[in-house]
């Protein structure tokens, strides 16, 4: 192979690997989550109220059904503080219990619809026992307004609340 040939293949070679590109990218495009844990804040722009009775255990809300009889109640107050008109909307409910046992929260509901600036909405579930027992709930809400989606986790003590159970109190 002379001086004259190997200048031609390395020529070709180039100019064929230009025009066919070099398999490398240009741009590209990534999709981030974005994370803030906070803290309680009564100036959240979206509250999130556990609906507990009065007699709470000293470190998480607790709700207290008797058991057998299945009962619907209020579990949840989601609070929209937007200082302007902004509408938002519960779109999503999770609940998950530590132990995945009675008692337990079936058949959940939420106001449906959008609500706007100084306006709550309640979600409801039907506590399921047949026997005396604890368990911790935790409830996820997704919500959408103009523009936001958000979810306010349930896996936090600010959110989290004890399902209490107790056998029929005689008179």
């Amino acid at each position: 192979m002379n001086r004259r040939t190997l200048i031609l293949l390395l020529g070709g070679t180039s100019a064929g690997a230009l025009t066919l590109g070099t398999d490398a990218f240009s741009s590209g495009t990534v999709e981030r989550a974005v994370n803030a844990e906070v803290g309680p804040d009564d100036e959240s722009l979206v509250g999130y109220e556990v609906q507990a009775d009065e007699n709470s255990d000293e470190n998480l809300p607790e709700v207290v059904v008797t058991a057998g009889e299945n009962e619907k109640r209020s579990l949840v107050s989601i609070k929209n503080r937007f200082k302007e008109d902004a509408a938002i909307e519960i779109v999503d409910v999770k609940v998950a219990t530590q132990d995945n046992e009675e008692p337990n929260v079936v058949d959940v509901e939420w106001d449906e619809g959008s609500f706007g600036s100084g306006d709550s909405a309640d979600i409801c579930g039907k506590i399921a026992c047949e026997d005396e027992g604890t368990d911790i709930v935790e409830l996820t809400v997704t919500i959408e307004g103009s523009g936001i989606t958000t979810s306010l986790f349930g896996d936090t003590n600010i959110r989290r609340l004890v399902v209490r159970c107790e056998s029929e109190i005689s008179a």
